[in-house]
């Protein structure tokens, strides 16, 4: 596998963003995601790369799609801007008629439909529609407490209640158990976490695109996430078992009897720290990529 990375100007590659999320992301140093982490990381592996695009297999084109997105405004003040621009370089690169991939923490097939991707293969933190291969949504680490709480709560969720009415549905489920805890609103970095930690399990249900942070949140602070998403968007399933360290659910409807089933305190800890461990080693900043090469010799 040899890969060139397509040259871009600086205007595709903008050195901060307008609108940082989520919060700990606001840290110094932190205004950091997956379109960085990958041109980094590539160019720590020069045994991939050549200097002649004749030489190969995959072109890399190396936007900042989501700095781009968030940055840039269209002609009414809103995001996503600088259309013309971003199509007149997909329409050069796919001049080559040679095999594109890119990196995208939104989805752009969605947010940008009017473009012509052609055959674009794009990476996805976030997706949307039918199109694009799943990587993980990442963020900076947490924060951990000098003193690591205790286990209160069977399973928990803070964080915005109001998407698609499938939030709603679980605090509805779950309400009226003292063993939940489900609460809309922020209260800060050190409320989320400590609450995370007091949990045997993350609820983790998909907002306005597919993922969320808080699954890999979770597993980053070795908890157990339990993703509820209608399509199942947990990345590099051919190398990762997601079975031994994360639930899914399609809905929320039957939670409460699910969380029945599963309360078994000792596993669920067990569970935690093969999440912790799948988190550092496959899915952390600077470990994820290797599998979006393997993705790339799948196709």
């Amino acid at each position: 596998m040899k890969i060139y990375i397509y040259p871009v100007e600086s205007q595709f590659q903008p050195t901060h963003q307008n609108y940082v999320w989520p919060p700990q992301n606001q840290r110094p140093n932190c205004d950091f995601g997956v379109e960085q982490d990958f041109l980094w990381w590539i160019q720590k592996n020069p045994e991939l790369l050549v200097d002649d695009i004749k030489d190969a297999d995959w072109i890399y084109l190396p936007i900042f799609l989501n700095r781009r997105f968030i940055n840039i405004l269209d002609n009414e003040g809103h995001w996503g801007g600088g259309t013309e621009e971003l199509a007149e370089k997909i329409y050069e690169v796919n001049k080559y008629e040679m095999p594109v991939f890119t990196i995208s923490e939104a989805d752009e097939f969605d947010l940008h439909p009017q473009i012509d991707w052609g055959d674009l293969t794009m990476f996805i933190s976030s997706r949307r529609g039918n199109k694009g291969i799943n990587i993980p949504l990442l963020s900076a680490s947490h924060i951990l407490p000098e003193v690591i709480p205790e286990k209160k709560y069977l399973a928990s969720f803070v964080g915005s209640l109001i998407t698609d009415g499938a939030r709603e549905m679980m605090q509805d489920k779950l309400s009226g158990r003292d063993d939940c805890w489900v609460e809309h609103g922020g209260n800060g970095e050190e409320y989320f976490v400590n609450l995370m930690l007091e949990s045997y399990i993350a609820l983790c249900p998909r907002g306005k695109a597919a993922q969320s942070y808080r699954f890999y949140e979770a597993m980053q602070l070795g908890v157990v996430p339990m993703y509820i998403s209608d399509e199942d968007c947990r990345p590099f399933r051919n190398w990762i078992d997601w079975d031994i360290c994360s639930f899914w659910l399609t809905k929320a409807d039957n939670i409460s009897e699910y969380l029945d089933a599963l309360n078994h305190k000792g596993k669920l800890l067990r569970m935690g720290c093969i999440a912790k461990y799948t988190y550092d080693e496959f899915l952390s900043y600077g470990n994820w990529e290797k599998f979006t090469i393997r993705e790339l010799e799948l196709l």
